[in-house]
């Protein structure tokens, strides 16, 4: 099953290629692609931490479309969202964002839904690579698995 869902994963993550957007260049320095893996956690859960992993393409100036892997050690999840940024200011970045997707566990199979709200600042200065950034991630997530539940991410991320 984990097999599964990983191969799932990697052609979900052909879709923001397929989809990107085609104008010539990014404006204002925007990111025409980003990759970022954490942790997350929710408080509701058997197993409330979590591992993430995702990959995301530009579609439109301040518009990226994802692809989102999510597993524990008994569950995982595979899902297509969109971001919206919101406000970019001294480092930080303001997005709302939100994704749809199959969760799997446990023998069963259902459907899963999450939005909420992403804080990135951009931690260049310190790592001396270009482009990368630290995020925290506040959002509801529902799956036919459960209810609806409060999860905390936090990760590091890379654009390119």
């Amino acid at each position: 099953m984990k097999f599964l869902t990983v191969m799932t994963f990697c052609l979900l993550c052909l879709l923001p290629v397929a989809a990107q957007d085609t104008s010539p260049a990014p404006q204002g320095g925007e990111a025409q692609y980003f990759v970022a893996a954490g942790a997350g956690f929710n408080r509701y859960a058997d197993k409330q931490a979590s591992g993430w992993l995702t990959f995301g393409a530009r579609i439109a100036p301040g518009l990226y479309t994802y692809s989102l892997l999510t597993m524990t050690d008994q569950t995982s999840t595979i899902g297509q969202g969109f971001m919206k940024v919101l406000i970019r200011q001294d480092g930080f970045t303001l997005s709302a964002l939100g994704d749809a997707g199959v969760a799997a566990g446990e023998g069963a199979v259902g459907s899963a839904f999450a939005g909420g709200g992403s804080l990135n600042y951009d931690i260049s200065r310190w790592t001396k690579v270009p482009k990368t950034w630290v995020t925290a991630t506040v959002k509801v997530a529902k799956t036919t698995l459960g209810e609806a539940q409060p999860v905390f991410c936090f990760g590091f991320g890379k654009s390119f």
